[in-house]
């Protein structure tokens, strides 16, 4: 398993720290050299304020590490190494001009027990500086209906640490609640930023500059870990976030104004109303640095060689379910589900390509390939994927670092591993118009029969005369019939229904809701009813993990520029797989031959044939996408009919001139 450094910075600073010690006996060398280096041999500090940054950042991130977990040593050991190196007096960004306590040297340096610093009045304003004032965070997080959990809400990975503080800067503004519930959420921006990474030759420079590739020591690439950590631990990351920025931007003197970590970053200013976020911690005990760890495992078995199925897919796939989930809103999507099965289908987003060898289903059956064998020719990549997931999860290759079930119930567990294959497994494209119709027969099943049961048990009036006979519908056992008609036989039953037979139909969603939050139906029907909610807890299941698969097929109907990239990366894959077919003399799956296969006229097929029809159904399940995504996927369609006949003319020109 893959075990993270700490930053090269500290480990610098714990090598000079220990060769100190060796060289006290001769009274230079070690730490009296690194010093000597800094003052100018006169002992005084001729820190640039680049410089002074950095160390202000590197000894807030050290702190918080320490402080979320006193008893590592290790990190214990790496504040104490920053003190002793850089020193209390000089190092005045950080702490003004009355320098580090001595009681915190001593403390973080693991000569005292942490209540020892927590009840010295100079370290309490001292972690006012660094952290928060953890009273304000509270009251805050209480007002705003969050849990409380101080600790949590101070975490940032590591590979958040070592980016620029100018990517910090825009990758909290982009992946903010605000941004992450957008339908035009650009993945890309965020892959791109998570390169602009410190180095020891880095770390001293302006803000406004980047770190040069040529001086890079080590390049990271981690989109899926910083969506999937800003999705599935939110608001805390944010709140981490946005805190994070206060050790580059909110530095002061002990005379300027106390800065608090930006708890408002969970408000939407416009309407005084929380930005859409899931609070799983409120519902279950979630670790945030085992989820950043189990995404940097599943991220790390992305190949980066595969144009499309790679990481940055699995980003865009993650966000764009989250952003699915927001057009259904909070309060609703909580009454047609469990808080387990929204946690369990994004983390399912996260690797649901995971180890994707850039060859499709077809390929594997007529290579026979070692996948294909084992799984039997049966959704063949859909079932490794969900394998290999579930082996770092809860199988042969979990580790206690990135158990995100830890402290979980056995039976959460298997509940969560059940979501997850299911919705994994509902990506297979071979089995999508077979989904799509079971879809929609559900919908309208429940329709019927809700129309029927809610009205008689509930007293809604939204059902129309055409909607009662059994002949209106496509088809209804007649055993089925008879026991919803059998439920009409109250005086009001059929007039009341056939009343409103002009009203619109109520949206499923509003109907699960109400169905759920039912029980209390009894008597004679009540057997009936029970049955009833059966079928709309499966059907509520059903369309959440039909969202996954949506995300997984959105990238035609995002706003144009996204569309196009996305395009070209499918083919680039495609026609690789082509070139292997043709190597091995198999036959050229549909769309892989590039010598055959156009651009315009693939995207034309599939979004006629594939994506519009797919987004016109959830446009009727859920009415957000039906305002907003529809008239995309209509333009992006638009488009390429318009580039398939520029197309054509550019290939008649070109005829012409021959």
């Amino acid at each position: 398993s893959l075990k993270l450094k700490s930053p090269p910075a500290i480990e610098n600073l714990r090598t000079v720290s220990g060769s100190s010690s060796q060289s006290k006996k001769n009274g230079k060398g070690g730490l009296f050299s690194f010093k000597h280096r800094f003052s100018g041999g006169n002992g005084k500090p001729i820190l640039s304020p680049q410089k002074s940054l950095f160390m202000t950042q590197e000894m807030r991130e050290t702190w918080i590490e320490v402080e979320a977990d006193l008893d590592d040593k290790v990190r214990k050991q790496c504040v104490h190494d920053v003190l002793e190196v850089y020193g209390g007096g000089k190092f005045d960004p950080a702490w003004g001009k009355r320098g580090v306590p001595n009681s915190l040297k001593r403390s973080v340096s693991g000569k005292t027990e942490r209540r020892s610093a927590a009840a010295a009045p100079e370290i309490s304003t001292m972690l006012d500086d660094f952290r928060c004032d953890s009273s304000y965070l509270k009251k805050s997080v209480l007002t705003h209906g969050l849990t409380p959990n101080l600790g949590v809400y101070n975490y940032c990975p590591p590979e958040w640490n070592w980016l620029t503080p100018k990517a910090k800067k825009k990758l909290t503004h982009l992946l903010s609640l605000e941004n992450l519930s957008k339908w035009g959420f650009d993945v890309f921006e965020v892959a791109e930023l998570t390169r602009m990474t410190l180095t020891p030759e880095d770390k001293c420079i302006n803000e406004d500059e980047e770190p040069s590739t040529s001086s890079r020591k080590r390049e990271q690439f981690c989109p899926l870990l910083l969506v999937g950590w800003a999705i599935l631990c939110s608001p805390m990351a944010q709140v981490a976030m946005n805190g994070s920025l206060e050790g580059y931007y909110n530095l002061r003197d002990d005379s300027g104004p106390r800065h608090r970590p930006s708890i408002e970053c969970l408000v939407d200013s416009d309407h005084g109303t929380n930005h859409f976020h899931y609070t799983f911690d409120e519902h279950f005990k979630i670790n945030p640095e085992a989820i950043c760890n189990f995404l940097r495992e599943i991220e790390g078995r992305y190949s980066t060689d595969t144009p499309y199925h790679n990481n940055v897919h699995a980003a865009d796939v993650t966000q764009t379910l989250h952003a699915l989930f927001a057009f259904i809103g909070k309060d609703l999507l909580y009454s047609i589900s469990k808080p387990l099965e929204i946690f369990s289908l994004i983390l399912a987003a996260t690797f649901h390509d995971v180890g994707h060898p850039g060859t499709n289903n077809l390929f594997q059956k007529n290579a026979m390939t070692p996948f294909a064998v084992q799984y039997n020719d049966v959704s063949i990549l859909e079932n490794m994927h969900a394998t290999v997931g579930h082996s770092i999860l809860m199988g042969e290759e979990r580790e206690d670092e990135w158990d995100v079930f830890k402290n979980w119930k056995q039976s959460q567990i298997v509940e969560a591993r059940e979501i997850m294959i299911r919705a994994i497994l509902g990506t297979d494209m071979s089995n999508h118009f077979l989904k799509m119709d079971e879809l929609m027969e559900k919908i309208d099943s429940v329709r019927f029969t809700a129309n029927i049961v809610l009205q008689s048990e509930l007293g809604d009036d939204s059902v129309s005369e055409d909607e009662i006979h059994p002949s209106s519908r496509r088809s209804r056992d007649e055993k089925d019939q008879q026991q919803m008609l059998d439920m009409l036989s109250s005086p009001t039953s059929t007039e009341k229904l056939n009343k409103d037979s002009r009203k619109k139909e109520q949206p499923i969603l509003d109907i699960l809701a109400k169905v759920r939050q039912n029980s209390n139906v009894t008597g004679e029907n009540s057997k009936t009813y029970a049955e009833f909610k059966t079928e709309c807890r499966e059907l509520s299941s059903s369309i959440l993990v039909f969202l996954l698969h949506s995300a997984d097929i959105s990238n035609p109907g995002k706003p144009q520029a996204l569309a196009v990239r996305w395009a070209n990366k499918a083919l680039a894959e495609f026609f690789a797989q082509g070139d292997k077919e043709k190597e091995l003399a198999l036959p050229v799956s549909p769309l892989c031959d590039k010598e055959a296969t156009k651009t315009a006229d693939s995207q034309i097929g599939f979004l006629q044939f594939v994506v519009r029809p797919l987004y016109i159904l959830l446009g009727d399940i859920v009415p957000q996408v039906k305002e907003e995504v529809l008239p995309i996927v209509n333009s992006n369609l638009d488009y390429w009919q318009v580039e398939k006949k520029r197309a054509s003319l550019l290939r008649q020109e070109r005829e012409q001139l021959k």
